[in-house]
């Protein structure tokens, strides 16, 4: 559809006149004598000819374009909407917002040489200063200020005048000021109605100065008129028509002279000076690059380009290493930048009925966002940061750092961003230099009460006031301050805390809740205990998300603590994997709810308490009963005398749920949680990769924790079995479905995503007629009774549905003769035939009451059947299943992993797996449960040895019988 529009309106758009005239005089050749057409003739034709061309050509453009406005709808990230920037890290979300009072579009920031400000230029022609958190008036750069009050019109720019680029010099403490329509202007450090320098450069007025920058050592100051065609309210025109007129000159203060360095621009813009003063930027903002003038050495008076960028750069700023920060106005997607390579393209665009809203809407791609670049000296990309959702930040024009932080101005927004850069190196370096201050309300005066801490964050007062608390961030632990009593004025240990504290709060009974931002690992801990390894992390070529991925574990994750008033812990509650809460940063206690803040995230969160005492009592009633076994069944004799050798799995993987061996007897293949199917060479004693059920494995590599994230993207084999006549091997995977594979491996094909026009979302177990080829396969239920047994024929593509509304249906195995099916429901405990060859009325029946809780099942060679048994059953878990509405309760409202929980709990009361082995009939005739077997998901028989697998572990059991 792109092609065909740009297509159109490309055909028309003709080369020169000189090749509009070769195929006039073609076309007007005269066969019988010979000749061509008269001159006069042929400018004739050629004039109609081009005239017809423009008609033509206005026509497709006016066809082409709703053709393309409904293309762009049907077109995906990065046509349109802009691509996040390669390496950027979307972090300015998190910036503080400081809105402006009755102003907008602080395009340029400044701050004066005693640190005061920042000031910014406004829409109304004002410039204020931020004065004690109020904005208050410092200059305007016009005297005509009748009609320039809030609400302010756009229209009146020109008398009222627009400030962009602010810069102060750093020796007299005037502010110079490029102003869009009264050209480069300076007040004094007083503030008033600023002076006018230039207004016009050899005989030609300034119609858009833009920015600027000052060489205080030499008094110049290199400016930029992004055009001498256009205003600045007409900047889209300037853009999309390509203008090149655009200007760098300098401005000598002592001389008052006025020297054009660079012009034929492609809409100057951003200045900025190199630390050294050998060179002065400038940015192209059509062109989406930033231009290198050279001051000094050997290329003193060329220009090179310093750097090419995915967007449009506004404004530069030099930080105090000699960095470059660049404002980029808008990232640009395919479509964008290809208007604006072609002016033909821009000027038609500029001629239909659209609004400027509309033109900037097609520019940006839709989408409001902030893009900030940190270039070298050298031009070289070293940080990109952004608000890809325009979520705090959109359409900034200028990045200013300064003391750790980044002042991000907007022309087009009410306020101006501050994002904190330092967070990171403050923690990592053990600085002491923070301090608790006092102010007394009345006498506005300030008292430094302690000095030299480490990152003091969070305050709180006790319930008597005797004392105050402060926690201090990079030493893992809370002070105590005492304000009355014997101990007045002494500091102390509090509590020592195993992670970095944040927020202290207390609660109506004199308790205090801690938020951590994040817990520490042994690494963490060694790093914040000494300065010096803090300090070389610091030197390497890191990100600050990546100092802050490493200090929190590279996982996100939630922890609150109660301490009580003495500073004993009493409660710790957490979201282990950030399922809904991370990097927490206050914990407040109010009315019966916890709510839960974070500086990092766009949400709070709340919780009810009497919902974590429900889940404290449910859990209670697990340790309590973990003793008593409610086992329904007849029970056999053990067997534990078999020789057992534990095979670890490799590059971290977990979970091998079901074991499979190919026609040869190879193998056992197995599933892991990374979503691999890996295959055991006995002769060789190690694992080699064979299939994988997903083409996706970006993210894919890791342990067991990080693959829970990633099963729904890397896929989740569980049931494996081989065809012994075609060799393939079928996989039941919990995500993608039923799926197949080739005896050679490789990427598995799927054959069935869903069954009765229901998506499958559980695939666990299969069996496989080996005379016909049918699969029987269960599909399970993570909450209630929807599961379902079914089979599928590859011979017709036909599946069938056996039974549904089923409880959490899993392991299931085909019969020696093909009679039954032998299936388990897990969350009942019982194990069902389901016979193939009755009346449907008499094909289920009920075998046993297990005593634990069965997942898959396996047929030996001699038609006996292994089930095995994850854990085993508790009077605890009784009274789960018996009233489903408390496991409902506890997974909708209490923010915590039940799943690891309930593991982590099972590891600690001792409750193993089984494996139990059944009669051809059903009937149990063996009961293996060894202490070291834990969940056990499978056990599979074959050539005099038990294969064990697993759903959480990392290894596999072999077991000579």
């Amino acid at each position: 559809m792109l092609v065909l529009c740009f297509s159109l309106v490309s055909f028309f758009n003709f080369p020169p006149t000189l090749g509009r005239l070769f195929w006039t005089k073609y076309l007007l050749f005269n066969k019988r004598t010979g000749q061509f057409a008269s001159p006069l003739t042929l400018y004739k034709m050629h004039f109609l000819f081009y005239r017809f061309s423009r008609i033509l050509k206005l026509i497709f453009s006016a066809i082409a374009l709703p053709l393309l406005a409904v293309s762009i709808s049907f077109t995906t990230t990065g046509v349109f909407t802009p691509p996040q920037a390669r390496g950027s890290h979307d972090v300015l979300h998190a910036a503080e917002r400081i809105n402006l009072t009755k102003a907008v579009g602080p395009e340029s920031l400044a701050f004066d040489p005693s640190g005061g400000g920042p000031y910014t230029g406004v829409a109304d022609g004002r410039i204020l200063k931020s004065d004690g958190g109020d904005w208050v008036e410092f200059a305007v750069t016009s005297y005509q200020r009748k009609e320039c009050s809030h609400p302010f019109n756009p229209e009146m720019e020109h008398t009222c005048g627009r400030p962009l680029g602010l810069r102060f010099h750093p020796k007299t403490g005037d502010l110079y000021i490029a102003d869009a329509y009264l050209g480069l202007k300076v007040v004094g450090p007083k503030g008033g109605i600023a002076s006018q320098l230039v207004n016009e450069v050899e005989g030609q007025p300034l119609r858009f100065t833009n920015d600027l920058d000052i060489d205080d050592e030499k008094d110049m100051i290199y400016f930029t008129d992004s055009s001498t065609e256009f205003h600045r309210r007409d900047f889209m025109p300037s853009i999309l028509s390509l203008d090149k007129t655009g200007k760098l000159m300098k401005y000598d203060i002592s001389t008052k002279e006025v020297t054009v360095l660079l012009q034929g621009l492609a809409f100057a813009n951003g200045v900025a000076l190199s630390k050294d003063r050998s060179f002065v930027l400038v940015a192209e903002t059509s062109a989406r690059r930033i231009l290198r003038f050279w001051l000094q050495g050997p290329n003193a008076g060329k220009h090179d380009t310093f750097v090419e960028l995915p967007g449009l750069p506004d404004n530069i700023r030099r930080n105090s290493e000699g960095e470059f920060w660049v404002a980029l106005h808008s990232k640009t997607g395919l479509l964008s930048k290809w208007v604006i390579s072609y002016s033909w393209f821009g000027n038609m665009m500029l001629k239909l009925p659209l609004s400027f809203k509309q033109l900037h809407y097609f520019l940006v791609g839709g989408k409001a966002h902030a893009t900030a670049i940190k270039l070298s000296n050298d031009g070289k990309v070293l940080q990109i940061l952004e608000d890809i959702e325009g979520k705090t930040l959109r359409f900034i024009s200028e990045v200013e750092e300064r003391n750790g932080n980044l002042w991000i101005a907007s022309v087009m927004m009410p306020y101006i961003g501050i994002y904190n850069l330092e967070f990171m190196p403050s923690i990592l370096s053990l600085e002491t230099t923070g301090r608790l201050l006092k102010y007394d309300i009345s006498t506005k005066e300030v008292t430094v009460v302690l000095p030299n801490l480490t990152f003091p964050n969070g305050v709180e007062f006790s319930k008597d006031r005797s004392f105050l608390l402060i926690d201090e961030t990079s030493a893992s632990r809370i002070r105590r301050f005492w304000l009355r009593g014997p101990n007045a004025g002494k500091l102390e240990t509090f509590a020592e805390l195993p992670g970095i504290p944040d927020s202290i709060r207390g609660n109506s009974e004199g308790e205090f809740w801690v938020a951590l931002h994040s817990k520490n690992g042994l690494v963490q801990k060694w790093v914040l205990s000494n300065s010096w390894l803090g300090k070389m992390i610091l030197k390497l070529p890191l990100t600050n998300d990546q100092l802050h991925d490493f200090l929190v574990g590279f996982k996100p994750h939630a922890t609150a603590i109660k301490l009580s008033n003495e500073g004993k812990v009493l409660q710790i509650l957490e979201d282990v994997d950030a399922k809904t809460l991370r990097f927490i940063s206050e914990v407040e206690e109010k009315n019966g709810k916890l709510w839960f803040a974070s500086a990092l995230v766009d949400y709070v969160g709340l919780i009810k308490l009497v919902l974590i005492a429900i889940a404290i009592a449910f859990f209670a009633i697990i340790l309590v009963a973990f003793n008593h076994n409610n086992n329904t069944y007849t029970q056999p004799i053990k067997n534990e005398s078999h020789e057992s050798v534990i095979i670890p799995l490799p590059g971290g993987a977990v979970g091998p749920e079901s074991f499979a061996f190919d026609g040869s007897g190879g193998g056992p293949y197995t599933g892991v949680s990374d979503g691999r199917i890996i295959r055991w060479r006995e002769n060789e004693s190690r694992w080699v990769d064979f299939a994988v059920t997903s083409p996706e494995r970006n993210g894919c590599e890791g342990g067991h924790d990080n693959n829970t994230q990633m099963e729904h993207i890397c896929g989740r084999p569980l049931g494996l079995r081989f065809n012994e006549r075609t060799g393939q091997l079928y996989i039941a995977d919990a995500y993608m479905g039923l799926l197949v594979v080739g005896p050679n491996g490789g990427l598995a094909t799927p054959v069935l995503k869903e069954a009765d026009g229901v998506g499958l979302r559980f695939t666990n177990s299969l069996d496989i007629d080996q005379s016909s080829g049918v699969v029987y396969f269960t599909e399970s239920s993570s909450r209630d009774n929807t599961g379902r047994l079914m089979k599928f024929d590859p011979n017709t593509n036909k599946t069938t549905l056996l039974l549904d509304n089923l409880k959490f249906p899993n392991g299931v195995s085909l019969s020696q003769n093909g009679d039954f099916l032998l299936f388990a429901e897990t969350t009942t405990c019982r194990l069902y035939k389901y016979w193939l060859k009755k009346s449907k009325s008499e094909n289920l029946e009920l075998i046993t009451q297990l005593p634990g809780f069965p997942d898959n099942i396996k047929r030996n060679k001699n038609g006996e059947f292994w089930v095995g048994i994850n854990s085993k059953r508790k009077k605890s878990t009784e009274l789960l299943i018996s009233n489903p509405w408390i496991g409902d309760a506890l997974v909708k409202y209490i923010p915590i992993d039940f799943t690891k929980l309930y593991y982590r709990l099972v590891g600690l009361i001792g409750s193993n797996g089984m494996g139990i082995r059944l009669s051809v009939d059903g009937d149990v005739v063996e009961v293996l449960d060894p202490k070291r077997w834990k969940f056990v998901s499978e056990v599979e028989e074959n050539n005099g040895s038990l294969w064990i697998g697993s759903v959480t572990r990392d290894f596999v059991i072999k077991e000579k019988v």
